[in-house]
């Protein structure tokens, strides 16, 4: 890393880690002595308690968890201090490991919740074409999800941040959580790789309240 930076959460998405385990160290100095953070082995699929076959189940999964090769790895920690880091994965269970995207810096969380001003869900480009004679095709395509968020109500401080924000972000990927800490499904099921996709212009059509509408897509 070189510089010091201040880190309290670790993402990795788009991966077939599942199974194995994780090991995230943080050090004072760049040529990895002082730890001063230490995850210890953490495994990677993170919802325990559930019916899990690896290796011996015919799609990797049992039935209880569709979604469960598709999810993320995230972790919270206390705000350190590091000028470098080491990543360790043991107990591979693939025939080869990839990790497409990681992420490892400081989270902001949002300034307003949109609450009922907030869309989530699947978008998908699969076709469904009637052929000749009869039959239905189905050509499959691309599945993502879309955030949008509605901040009709947001006080002109909390706008003030979201304009800052968005400006830095802008078509940079990044990492959403939208239910951090809540934990099992709900939280791994909303946390996802994106990119800022529309940010429409501020504006007001009553003077008490603000409009500010914004899409993430994820990538």
């Amino acid at each position: 890393m070189g510089e010091s930076r201040k880190i309290d959460s670790f993402f990795m998405f788009r991966h077939n880690g599942h199974g194995g385990k994780v090991r995230l160290q943080l050090f004072t100095n760049s040529d990895y002595t002082t730890e001063v953070y230490n995850s210890g082995a953490l495994e990677i699929y993170q919802l325990q308690g559930f019916d899990v076959e690896w290796g011996t189940a015919p799609l990797g999964l049992t039935s209880t968890d569709l979604l469960g090769l598709e999810s993320p790895y995230y972790s919270f920690f206390t705000a350190t201090t590091c000028s470098s880091f080491r990543i360790t994965f043991t107990r591979c269970t693939q025939p080869y490991w990839e990790f497409g995207r990681i992420f490892m810096g400081k989270y902001r969380e949002a300034p307003y919740n949109p609450q009922l001003g907030m869309q989530f869900g699947w978008k998908s480009s699969t076709e469904n074409k009637r052929s000749i004679g009869g039959s239905l095709r189905t050509r499959p395509g691309e599945r993502w999800r879309d955030l949008r968020a509605d901040m009709t109500f947001a006080a002109d401080s909390d706008r003030a941040i979201w304009r800052d924000v968005l400006g830095i972000i802008d078509a940079q990927d990044v990492a959403i959580s939208i239910f951090p800490g809540v934990g099992g499904r709900p939280e791994r099921d909303h946390t996802f790789n994106a990119q800022l996709d529309q940010h429409s212009p501020f504006g007001w059509t009553n003077p008490s309240i603000n409009e500010n509408v914004f899409t993430f897509t994820e990538i």
